[in-house]
């Protein structure tokens, strides 16, 4: 493990070389239209863009560990709902060079900040992360206390559960001490220790994306109540393009059953890929129905609820005398979300008229003074 050594750089020290000031069109990319959003920041070459390829273009983690720096931010925007979009934030951008109205805009509404640290970097490089990631959650805080602030501490692929734990704690310690002497008050960090190599990176983000979600209890009832009255093990509401979970049933989560669920839905996309088939279904989820039976008695179900939107049921053969009890309870359960996510796109799409208006309205009084 890396020396504990540790001090803070002064002024701008922390800014790469060749950083650049956002121009206005990155500053539209990064709100979204007022989307609820995520925002991918850190240093270059921590591996914000190499987690967005691999969460979403699906790629090999071998393959997304030699992409290029991007220059502009990216819009990665989930199908599902509630559009929230993901935007990664090249490092070479200096967000403090933007004025008070871009801050506004950017740090405003719902909005997580998500700073990505290679945790294996030098004592250098990760004195510069902390002090930006200080930095930003600073502005951002002030602008918007309700803003989350996410940390990942990425690039922790095999190595030991205590030494990851170790380097936990080693950050925590070291944002504290930057904390105390930003005066950053009562910012809250939360932490989650990630790798591209395993499933952590996407339960990290299905957690984030989770706390953006204003009706995510009403998710996490309706899944809860089909668990209880089907006998289920775990129930997931999964976005079908990224594989994330954005929403589950009350209980704690088990890891290796989500990692069974997403290489669940992988095979069931190459299967019927084959035939030329989408396991998506039809618009109206006619046809997007799948189950397997696995070792340990363990058996899986996957239910459409739209083109972007699944159920991924796990339960045990125990209940598959009661399979009949389990698909009604299923449509149902798909009949319910599919009304709850339609009245959540409608008030997003509200949202979105609202926002433009505000901006076509500051545009004009811009131009008549």
């Amino acid at each position: 493990m890396e020396s504990d050594s540790f001090s803070y750089p002064s002024g701008n020290a922390y800014a790469a070389h060749n950083s650049s000031v956002p121009t206005a069109e990155d500053i539209r990319e990064m709100t979204a239209d007022n989307c609820p959003r995520v925002l991918l920041v850190g240093l270059k070459r921590s591996g914000k863009t190499s987690i967005m390829e691999t969460v979403f273009h699906l790629s090999s983690p071998d393959n997304s560990l030699h992409l290029d720096s991007g220059l502009r931010p990216v819009a990665w925007p989930l199908k599902s709902v509630p559009s929230i979009v993901f935007v990664d934030v090249p490092g070479s951008l200096d967000l403090d060079e933007i004025s008070d109205a871009e801050a506004e805009q950017v740090y405003g509404g719902t909005v997580s900040i998500v700073f990505v640290v290679d945790a294996m970097t030098g004592d250098s490089i990760r004195t510069n992360s902390i002090f930006k990631l200080c930095t930003i959650a600073r502005r951002a805080v002030a602008i918007n206390p309700q803003i989350n602030i996410e940390v990942l501490i990425h690039k922790l692929d095999n190595q030991s559960v205590q030494f990851k734990t170790q380097i936990q704690r080693m950050f925590e310690g070291y944002v504290q001490e930057e904390d105390y002497e930003s005066h950053l008050g009562d910012v809250t960090f939360i932490y989650h220790v990630t790798s591209v190599f395993n499933t952590s990176i996407q339960v990290a983000l299905s957690k984030i994306v989770q706390r953006l979600i204003p009706q995510y209890s009403t998710f996490e009832n309706l899944l809860s109540t089909f668990l209880t009255k089907s006998e289920s093990h775990q129930v997931y509401l999964v976005d079908l393009s990224s594989r994330l979970y954005f929403a589950k049933d009350n209980g704690a989560l088990d890891p290796d059953m989500y990692d069974l669920s997403i290489h669940y839905i992988d095979l069931m996309d190459d299967i019927l890929k084959q035939q030329d088939r989408d396991f998506r279904g039809t618009p109206d989820a006619e046809e997007g129905i799948g189950i397997v039976e696995l070792e340990d008695d363990l058996v899986l179900s996957y239910t459409a609820v739209n083109q972007y939107v699944g159920i991924i049921n796990a339960f045990f053969g125990s209940t598959v005398k009661c399979l009949p009890v389990v698909e009604y309870n299923l449509q149902t359960l798909r009949l319910s979300l599919q009304e709850t996510l339609a009245y959540q796109e409608q008030s997003l799409e509200k949202q979105k008229q609202r926002y433009r208006q505000r901006r076509l309205s500051s545009h004009r009084d811009g131009l008549s003074d």
